[in-house]
């Protein structure tokens, strides 16, 4: 791929090996990586060096003799401050790249403006906030996957390819995350819907939403007994990483978990889509009503840990 300004091309090799996509190459640059980024050599065979603070971003440069050439300071949300010497340099706030037309960051899933301190395009995973970079807290969180903050469980190795240079649409990068949008699994999910909801049309709420989550999800995906099961799951179901609390949870005939499925669990989950199929629209009230005492006295989980051929943990049944 190729970046042309003012009628000069430059060429850019990238990494997309790595959890996140980095360049090696731009023009007549080569960079060497570590952690993070650690130098880059111009096509005369000088080397520069990178110093980081704390969060990542680049507070100056040295040369091979360890002078300081450059050196950088920012707001919170990354806007430059101040900097001095003349070099030459694109990787800044949190050691991320930034376009030296727009002054926008690219970070993969969205490009990302540190003069607002927001994002140009919407967040693909179901967050409350869909433009707001790191939770509103750049000072704690980075965000170099521009799906989640850094220190949080992030979809890391979802392949997201580089886009081009200059800036496509925020939109077009949103379906290499989510990768669904037109393809066959989509359709299914579409057409399951309609069938799920014709033999159960009370739980209409349910299956809407578990489509609707398995439409922006990507993962192992396979189907037993009516119901399909979405295993290593990356994309909208990601909200399962924010929490510990849960490893797995169905939405109508849909079960989505963090990692693989084991039978048994696989059997336990079978059963609370019995469970939502048999209380229709009522089915998440009768479960929090059933938690009043507690997960391992809800009824419903100790009839799926019996169906599962688990060990019950209620010691004193309730009324």
């Amino acid at each position: 791929m190729s970046h042309t300004v003012d009628s000069v091309t430059t060429d850019y090799i990238w990494d997309v090996a790595r959890g996140l996509p980095v360049v090696l190459q731009d023009g007549t640059n080569t960079y060497v990586y570590g952690l993070d980024l650690i130098s880059a050599t111009d096509g005369g065979g000088a080397q520069t060096y990178f110093l980081y603070d704390g969060l990542g971003s680049t507070t100056d440069l040295t040369d091979g003799g360890g002078n300081v050439i450059a050196d950088y300071t920012y707001d919170v949300f990354g806007a430059i401050r101040s900097q001095t010497g003349g070099s030459v340099n694109y990787w800044l706030f949190t050691g991320e790249q930034r376009d030296s037309e727009s002054d926008l960051y690219y970070l993969r899933a969205r490009y990302y403006d540190p003069e607002i301190g927001r994002f140009l395009g919407q967040d693909p995973l179901p967050f409350p906030n869909l433009y707001a970079y790191a939770g509103s807290n750049p000072t704690n969180f980075i965000d170099p996957s521009g799906l989640c903050k850094w220190g949080m469980p992030c979809p890391t190795d979802i392949p997201i390819p580089p886009p081009p240079l200059p800036i496509p649409s925020p939109i077009s990068t949103i379906p290499t995350v989510v990768g669904c949008a037109i393809s066959s699994e989509c359709r299914s999910d579409v057409a399951d819907w309609a069938t799920t909801v014709a033999d159960h049309p009370t739980s209409v709420i349910q299956q809407t939403a578990g489509t609707a989550v398995a439409m922006f999800s990507s993962g192992d995906v396979s189907r037993e007994n009516g119901v399909t099961f979405y295993e290593n799951c990356w994309g909208a179901c990601s909200f399962l990483r924010l929490t510990e609390d849960f490893y797995a949870i169905n939405l109508g005939h849909y079960v989505f978990a963090e990692g693989p499925i084991f039978p048994e669990m696989k059997r336990h989950e079978l059963r609370h889509v019995r469970h939502g199929d048999e209380y229709g629209l009522l089915w998440p009230l009768a479960y929090l009503w059933e938690m009043r005492h507690g997960y391992k006295c809800n009824r419903f989980e100790e009839e799926a840990r019996a169906a599962a051929g688990q060990p019950l943990q209620c010691e004193a049944p309730k009324e």
